[in-house]
């Protein structure tokens, strides 16, 4: 199951409502306690094993504020999703009479675009934000930078 840009101890997601309204904030351990942590990419996204070896994905694209409500059944394991939005439409793509998960994911690429990963050397230097609390942290680490010529693209 992915909800987007996520942090999580468990890579199944437990009971909880987890919101979705992208914010620029660090990636902070999402538990599904709300308010729910946010992230920077909303990509609900996910898929199961059918029966008869066939597997089954559904993405859903979604342009406003959404909660997920998700309940796990440990006992007969099913989990059941609902969603909530704050309005606008929703496209729902569900792929399905895949032999693989790959294939899921290869129709899901087919959706939104395959990832791009550039070469290192074209990255540039990045400094994150996330470190600096203040102004005054901000501008002294752009000093330093210019004191030593040290090139700072991002």
């Amino acid at each position: 199951m992915g909800l987007g840009e996520r942090s999580q101890q468990s890579l199944f997601y437990n009971d909880g409502v987890y919101s979705m309204w992208n914010t620029d904030q660090p990636p902070l351990l999402d538990t599904g306690v709300p308010p729910s942590n946010q992230g920077y990419g909303t990509h609900p996204f996910f898929m199961w094993p059918h029966s008869d070896n066939k597997w089954v994905g559904v993405f859903f694209k979604q342009a406003h504020a959404q909660d997920w409500i998700i309940e796990n059944d440990k006992v007969n394991g099913v989990t059941q999703l609902k969603q909530v939005a704050t309005g606008g439409i929703t496209d729902i793509y569900v792929m399905v009479n895949s032999n693989t998960p790959d294939s899921v994911v290869s129709y899901y690429h087919r959706i939104v675009g395959k990832p791009f990963l550039p070469p290192v050397w074209a990255l540039g230097w990045h400094q994150s934000k996330v470190c600096l609390r203040t102004l005054v942290e901000n501008q002294d680490v752009v000093e330093k930078y210019n004191q030593y010529r040290i090139p700072l693209d991002v």
